[in-house]
């Protein structure tokens, strides 16, 4: 669904495209009260601050053409007449060169002129990013993988993991077994032949939507993998790229995201490991691909970044983290973006952070969970539930909350680690508790633990008192309108020592809303 600007009727122009006319504006505050609505948030599926963020934007959508496939009336975006203030001026120049023009009708709102910005429908089709080269595709002689990579790509959008026709095309256009020599699965380990097309069920494995591990540490624990594509996917997207952006990427995997990265920006860029056996496998894998001479791969610590490349217009973080390096916001370009998996909660949901002056500010982006960091990255104590006591008894009590599917359910994980730092994750199974109706407790290890399920049920083990503090929560959460994660914005506060302090966030809160800090 598209929401409406509030206003007459006649204001909306009733299209079969979207009609992308953009806000100017200075900041968060001008946003919303230019759009008044804040689940407008929603539909752009970000909340830009700065008119570079506004750019980006705007030349996303224009790239997109979004159609109205409901055949609603459209969201007229408006930009203020470009003599209030300088920035306006220069953001009306920017729309233009994203492919939006002006339609020369003007509405006076409140005695302050606005102008109307609409897509020239009659022009060809912009696109923001230049095509695929194709020597980036290699395939073998009569190898069907071009058109399992198209399958694939579309698989991706279908599902609403790809929104935008670039990164599409990078999905369609890189080859995942290209950067895959081997990964574990469940019947042993599986090879992946290079010099040879692969077998079609071990490309069956690779192009559906599974995370591969590919290798184990000292403890067999997972160390590396390739991430979910649904995830790589929802990742780019929200760096809302653009060519020409230089990237850098912290935790290099199998570097089929470099090789993402690189394709869709057209761009130098740089990706970082501290294992130097991930560092020559990704080297190896973008050297196949045909993308070696565009991206550099390092082998170090990633809380250093890696300021011989720096600036960067956008840094991703593929490894969960107790919070971010300062030296990442540090080597960010004017208006740029770091994306990092941050603890909340017992798993590691994706911050966008960036700087607002001399503040560090974030905001949740996409629900996530990653394999943790090595270093001062890395969680100093366990927030995880691993073990539950031997003569723990529960008792269930159904329908306390309500009903809800997936996206519904981490909305509430999440404002339920915003509003109380005792919810974590359970990792332990415990008998008559279904793991996949949801795994969200609050542990409080004096009192006793709640298990919150997605069928709204609460299973509570210790004091009587634990299933009404629950019950609280969840009406609270259902006054606010069950608001989405992305609603969440948070400042970054300096914890730890020298000579490696760690950005944490503080002061979770809604935006538009004055909340306490979290208990």
């Amino acid at each position: 669904m598209i929401w409406q600007h509030p206003g007459p009727a006649d204001e909306r122009l009733l299209t079969r495209r979207l009609e992308l006319v953009p806000v100017v504006a200075d900041d968060a505050e001008e946003l919303i009260e230019v759009f008044g609505d804040e689940r407008l948030y929603v539909f752009l599926g970000s909340r830009p601050t700065t008119t570079e963020e506004l750019r980006v934007q705007f030349a996303r959508l224009a790239a997109d053409r979004l159609a109205d496939t409901e055949g609603t009336a459209q969201r007229n975006w408006t930009v203020r007449r470009p003599d209030i203030h300088p920035d306006h001026h220069a953001s009306a120049t920017v729309a233009t060169r994203a492919g939006l023009w002006p339609t020369g009708q003007y509405r006076d709102h409140e005695g302050v002129g606005e102008q109307l910005w609409r897509q020239r429908l009659e022009a060809p089709p912009h696109s923001a990013h230049p095509p695929v080269k194709e020597q980036h595709m290699p395939t073998a002689d009569g190898d069907p993988v071009r058109e399992r990579l198209a399958d694939y790509a579309a698989a991706l959008h279908t599902q609403g993991a790809i929104r935008s026709q670039a990164v599409q095309q990078g999905f369609a256009s890189v080859r995942r077994d290209r950067c895959i020599t081997s990964f574990y699965a469940s019947d042993g380990t599986v090879d992946v032949p290079q010099d040879t097309l692969p077998p079609a069920e071990v490309l069956d494995r690779i192009y559906s939507d599974q995370a591969l591990i590919t290798h184990f540490d000292e403890r067999g624990a997972p160390a590396s993998s390739s991430s979910q594509p649904a995830l790589v996917a929802q990742m780019l997207e929200a760096l809302e790229l653009a060519p020409g952006m230089r990237v850098l990427e912290v935790g290099a995997g199998t570097g089929y995201n470099a090789a993402l990265l690189a394709t869709i920006t057209a761009a130098p860029m740089v990706t970082m490991d501290t294992n130097q056996r991930v560092v020559e496998e990704a080297r190896a894998a973008l050297h196949r691909l045909g993308l070696d001479g565009r991206v550099t791969v390092v082998h170090g610590d990633g809380y250093d970044g890696w300021p011989a490349a720096a600036p960067y217009d956008r840094i991703i973080v593929t490894c969960g983290c107790v919070g971010l390096s300062p030296r990442w916001l540090a080597q960010l370009a004017p208006g740029g973006l770091a994306l990092v998996p941050v603890a909340h909660g017992g798993a590691h949901p994706i911050v966008a952070a960036w700087h607002d002056g001399p503040t560090a500010r974030g905001r949740m982006a996409l629900w996530a969970d990653f394999m943790e960091a090595a270093g001062p990255l890395a969680q100093q104590q366990a927030t995880v539930l691993h073990t539950i006591p031997a003569d723990a008894e529960f008792t269930s009590y159904p329908r306390v909350g309500p009903v809800l599917d997936w996206a519904g359910y981490v909305a509430l994980w999440c404002f339920l680690a915003a509003r109380d730092h005792r919810t974590t994750r359970a990792a332990a199974l415990v008998e008559g508790i279904d793991p996949m109706k949801g795994m969200c407790v609050l542990h409080d290890p004096e009192r006793g633990i709640a298990w919150i399920q997605m069928d709204g049920s609460v299973h509570v083990a210790g004091a009587p008192a634990l299933p009404e503090e629950v019950a609280r929560l969840l009406r609270e959460w259902e006054t606010l309108g069950r608001p989405p994660i992305q609603g969440w914005r948070c400042t970054l506060a300096e914890t730890g020592l020298a000579p490696t302090p760690i950005l944490t966030p503080r002061d979770w809160s809604l935006v538009g809303e004055a909340i306490e800090p979290r208990s």
